[in-house]
């Protein structure tokens, strides 16, 4: 991936237990993501909704990419306190 920004959209918000949310994003259509070939790839996201939204970027691993679309999934594990968590609970 590259250092460039680029909104993403959600697309979809999986409960997988309950202590863990996938979100599934997907580039806008006039914007590509691209893989950068390593298989510990990762993004850093601004969060733009629910609690505790926008201030510093939060790095996420990467569960799966998808090259055609340039779809990312991430999974996210939920926790009493925490940005990331309190989104992927909120969006």
């Amino acid at each position: 991936m590259t250092g460039i920004d680029y909104p993403l959209i959600l697309t979809r918000r999986t409960i997988l237990s309950p202590g863990m949310v996938r979100i599934s994003l997907m580039p806008q259509a006039d914007r590509r993501l691209t893989s950068s070939g390593f298989s510990d790839e990762f993004l850093r996201l601004r969060l733009t909704e629910g609690a505790e939204a926008g201030g510093t970027p939060v790095t996420v691993s990467l569960r799966r990419f998808d090259p055609v679309s340039g779809a990312v999934d991430i999974d996210i594990v939920i926790r009493a306190q925490g940005r990331l968590s309190q989104w992927a609970q909120g969006v």
